[in-house]
């Protein structure tokens, strides 16, 4: 593969061994994964936005999962905003400032049983997350 190829496969299978015959054990490029398990061994990934607002608004039949889930669908609105700035250092205070967010977010809703699944699944993309 080149700098700017985009691999392409599809298998009936989502397991580790598919992954690792597709990009190699030692593969050190950014990866946009969903939060699949088989792609934890990749050093740099990025999970899409679009999975886990999914995945709160599959809990909104409570209060509190109602909160979540409406915290997270307003969130990217102000992260939107830092790829129009020009100057990186902006741009990564913006990124701070919202991992330092959902860290908070992932706190406050981490006692309430019901959402240990949506919680949970937020606090492993941690520092990952984009839009």
């Amino acid at each position: 593969m080149t700098e700017n190829d985009v691999p392409v496969v599809i298998i009936d299978s989502r397991g580790r061994d598919v992954v690792n015959e597709t990009l190699g054990k030692d593969f050190d490029s950014p990866v946009i994964v969903d939060g699949w398990g088989a792609y934890s061994y990749l050093r740099t990934m990025q999970r899409r936005w679009s999975h886990l607002i999914r995945e709160m608004d599959a809990f909104t039949n409570t209060d509190h999962g109602r909160e979540l889930s409406d915290e997270i669908h307003n969130m990217p609105k102000e992260l939107k905003e830092s790829p129009k700035s020009e100057n990186m250092d902006e741009r990564k205070s913006m990124k701070g400032k919202f991992d330092t967010g959902m860290e908070r977010t992932v706190k406050r809703y981490d006692p309430y049983e019901e959402l240990h699944k949506p919680v949970e699944y937020t606090r492993n993309g941690l520092g990952s997350w984009f839009t």
